[in-house]
């Protein structure tokens, strides 16, 4: 058997990388002395030591260096397995690389501009979405296809959906979620006659005020945004903006922020205007 210091030398691992894999037991000393402690190994763990320093100059984690170990009949597939984890990891950290030709762009956020709204009736469908896990794009869909099912809703019932829509959010029943509310302006207050199967339904009126606000059109919308990765889209430098604005004018409420739709001349929305209500002068 070799001394530590021995199989250092000959495996080109230090002593304390070998007591670092014997812990985590990738490379288990074959024999420690009761007395002095001292680790002894045997000549053909060098192939495994071999393994390792060529697994891990590959970038492979030790969870699966240690099934290589274990299993070196799956080698092939662990490999296969990791050159995709690494392909992912190179992908993502491309992505991260262009978008710091953007970060201007956070950091010097959008112009708000202030304008006069004038009151309007409302009625929404609201959807509790749980955001202690990541939220999916079906929250996209049922906000799509919310809209206009509410939309068919009001003339049904005989009332006239303005050419206004927006969403908005409010904190949930709980710290970990969120409401959603899908909404539709109207010429007049609507009332139970309103309902949705499958939705819960609420109506308001917004009052007049004056509102912060800042236009975004698709187009500079669209890019990517990291919309796949853990934590989902990177925030829109206009919210950050408008956020700031709102809470340097006095509106410390974040829930009072509204996408609102913005149509061309035949009705198709082009774009969102991002508003909050300010605080009375």
């Amino acid at each position: 058997m070799m001394t530590i210091g021995e199989f250092a030398l000959h495996s080109g691992l230090s002593v304390k990388a070998l007591r670092f894999y014997d812990e985590r037991a990738l490379l288990p000393a074959a024999h420690i002395d009761p007395q002095s402690g001292y680790r002894h190994y045997r000549t053909d763990q060098l192939r495994d030591a071999v393994t390792i320093r060529v697994l891990r100059a590959a970038g492979m984690p030790l969870d699966l260096v240690g099934q290589a170990l274990a299993e070196p009949d799956r080698l092939d597939a662990l490999l296969d397995e990791h050159r995709r984890a690494l392909a992912a990891r190179r992908d993502l950290e491309d992505r991260g690389l262009a978008l710091t030709a953007r970060l201007g762009d956070w950091q010097h956020g959008a112009d708000v501009a202030v304008r006069d709204a004038e009151p309007v009736y409302w009625a929404g469908a609201r959807r509790t979405l749980d955001v202690s896990d990541d939220v999916t794009d079906d929250a996209d869909d049922w906000g799509n296809t919310t809209l206009e099912a509410l939309g068919q809703a009001l003339f049904a019932a005989g009332h006239r959906p303005l050419p206004l829509w927006w969403t908005t959010m409010r904190q949930g029943p709980s710290p970990a979620q969120v409401d959603v509310l899908m909404c539709f302006a109207t010429a007049e207050p609507v009332g139970a006659e309103v309902a949705l199967p499958g939705e819960q339904i609420e109506t308001g009126r917004l009052p007049r005020r004056r509102e912060a606000w800042v236009r975004r059109t698709f187009a500079q919308l669209e890019g990517d945004l990291l919309d796949d990765t853990p934590g989902g889209r990177l925030p829109d430098p206009a919210v950050i903006a408008l956020l700031a604005y709102a809470e340097s004018a006095g509106q410390d409420d974040p829930w009072e922020l509204r996408q609102i739709g913005v149509p061309d001349a035949s009705g198709q929305p082009v774009g969102m205007d991002l508003a909050f209500t300010l605080p009375d002068a």
